[in-house]
C-alpha cells in the first residue's frame, strides 16, 4: 500500500501544476484555431473563460500564449512534454511562429 501513496517530494508544486493545467488548455485551444474549429481569437478567449472557466486575468486562452510570449510558451510545453508526456508537445505552426519572432 506504502508504494501507491505518492511522497510528498514525489508531487509536483502548485505552481507546476497551475503551469501544466494553464498550458495545456491553451495548447489545445491553439490547435483547435489552427485546425479552423474555432474561427477567432476573440471567440476562443470568451469561450474558454465563459464556458470552462479558464482564468479571466489571462484574457483567455490564446491571450494567455500572447502574454507570456510564443517563445517562452513553446519552450515551457517542450519542458512539459518532457517531464509529462506528448499531451503537451507544441505543433509545428507554434514551433514556426516562435522561430520568427
Amino acid at each position: 500500500l506504502a508504494d501507491l501513496v505518492p511522497v510528498a517530494s514525489q508531487q509536483p508544486s502548485l505552481e507546476e501544476v497551475k503551469t501544466r493545467l494553464l498550458y495545456r488548455q491553451a495548447l489545445e485551444t491553439v490547435r483547435c484555431y489552427e485546425e479552423g474549429v474555432i474561427r477567432t481569437k476573440l471567440d476562443a478567449d470568451l469561450g474558454s473563460i465563459l464556458a470552462w472557466g479558464f482564468p479571466p486575468y489571462t484574457g483567455g486562452t490564446l491571450s494567455f500564449v500572447d502574454f507570456v510570449g510564443i517563445k517562452t510558451f513553446v519552450s515551457t510545453l517542450d519542458r512539459l512534454a518532457d517531464t509529462y508526456g506528448e499531451r503537451f508537445r507544441p505543433t509545428q505552426k507554434l514551433r514556426e511562429m516562435a522561430a520568427i519572432s
